[in-house]
């Protein structure tokens, strides 16, 4: 019998300095964190921190938080932030948080907890993106649709965006089945493992890797709570976007121990015509321009109008960064 009141371990890799300035926001989500409705002394946070500036580092302090030194800079990969950060947790429950996000609610953790106490089968909680309406388009986009528009069709958060997954209602949560035929991105942002899922797989490397490799023991049974949310403050313009996406094709491409052991790369004849057809739908624009302005009417938001735009740089971002890799050019 689950105990009414699990310990749970909080991971938050944190990173800021000149060039890349996360203070506030890195603030903002351990004072949502905090701010929850639990017991105090049911719950810890760790903060892995890549190499932040002195004025971060004091800030993290100021919390109580357990702060540990990643020399590797990077939160997933083997050895990286979060699995570092998992070998001194002490919860049943684990909690991954971006430092980029704010927790919506004193009730967010109960709500992200309740689904697997009282189903056991359940290995992990998966946090919608809160909209906020007074964000910047970009970002009110990609609390749409997830922070990789390319990968909308295959992750948990572009599926529900473009409403293209089946969920089982469950009253407060949904659920859903990841099998290696039905597979997905999950775990990003904000997202509440089982302590003996990770255990079962041999810990944490990358959340794909942990997914697939549950998924592969049919294990993978997902729940997303109706009444648990988090503002991610993914982008402060578009410009920033197409930046950060090609320094993220240039790091996956380029840096081998942050890339992980599952790949996306296609194997068969039916996977290579998939990604063909998905790059030029991508590429011709019409069929996203369709899609984008379909949801716009729905939501009655014209982030959506920038769906075709952002499918289309993505692609081409990952597309040229991959070519030029092949070629031997590495930045």
């Amino acid at each position: 019998m689950a105990e009414p009141t699990p310990f749970v371990s909080f991971i938050v890799c944190t990173y800021s300095t000149k060039q890349h300035n996360m203070h506030e926001l890195i603030n903002r989500c351990l004072n949502s964190i905090f701010a929850i409705d639990y017991p105090r002394d049911k719950f810890e946070v760790i903060c892995v921190d890549g190499g932040s500036t002195q004025e971060t580092i004091s800030m993290i302090k100021s919390f109580p938080v357990l702060l540990i030194n990643n020399a590797k800079r990077f939160p997933e990969g083997r050895g990286m932030g979060k699995s570092q950060g998992l070998a001194l947790a002490k919860g049943t429950f684990i909690a991954f948080v971006d430092h980029d996000n704010m927790l919506i609610g004193k009730n967010w953790l109960q709500e992200m907890l309740a689904p697997m106490l009282s189903d056991a089968t359940i290995f992990g909680c998966d946090c919608r993106l809160f909209v906020r309406k007074d964000d910047k388009i970009t970002n009110r986009y990609l609390s749409y649709i997830g922070t990789d528009p390319f990968a909308a069709d295959i992750s948990i958060h572009g599926l529900l965006g473009l409403k293209k997954i089946s969920l089982v209602d469950c009253g407060s949560y949904s659920t859903v089945n990841i099998t290696p035929k039905n597979f997905f991105i999950a775990g990003g942002n904000c997202f509440v493992y089982r302590k003996s899922a990770l255990d079962a797989v041999g810990g944490y490397v990358k959340d794909t890797d942990v997914i697939y490799q549950l998924a592969q023991l049919g294990l993978a049974k997902l729940a997303i709570p109706k009444n648990a949310a988090t503002h991610h403050y993914a982008v402060y313009s578009f410009w920033n976007f197409i930046k950060k996406k090609t320094l993220w094709a240039k790091v996956h491409v380029n840096k081998k121990e942050v890339q992980g052991e599952f790949s996306w790369i296609p194997k068969t004849k039916k996977e290579f015509l998939k990604i063909g057809i998905k790059l030029i739908k991508n590429f011709i624009i019409l069929p996203n321009f369709i899609v984008g302005l379909q949801r716009a009417s729905e939501t009655k938001d014209y982030a959506w109008l920038l769906h075709p735009v952002a499918m289309f740089l993505t692609t081409a971002i990952y597309v040229a960064v991959g070519l030029l890799s092949k070629l031997g050019f590495k930045s």
